[in-house]
């Protein structure tokens, strides 16, 4: 299996360290945020595989980033959240990202 260059961003402390850990254990590179503000800064100034992505959070959510992330650079996205609402679907599926419903194991 190659090696990923993930950019993971998710604002709760411990889902961040958890799902960090859990792709580095299976090999992949992760560079970790708190937002999705952070998340545009290292997917523009860094070379990044795939996004993980958590949707609700501070400074800009997850779409709006993943948005930008697959406008910008065509970077493959995944998108994470407890609860999605019919509208946030639909938009994840627009941009043909990948939708993970936590808890997830």
């Amino acid at each position: 299996m190659t090696a990923l260059r993930i950019a993971l961003a998710e604002d709760d402390d411990a889902v961040r360290q958890v799902v960090t850990e859990w792709l580095q254990e299976l090999g992949h590179r992760v560079t970790a945020v708190a937002d999705g503000r952070a998340l545009l800064n290292v997917c523009r100034s860094r070379p990044i595989d795939v996004v993980v992505s958590d949707v609700r959070m501070p400074e800009t959510d997850g779409l709006t980033a993943a948005t930008a992330v697959r406008r910008e650079r065509g970077i493959p996205v995944v998108l994470m959240s407890a609860s999605w609402t019919p509208a946030e679907e639909k938009q994840a599926a627009g941009l043909g990202a990948m939708i993970l419903q936590k808890p997830f194991h």
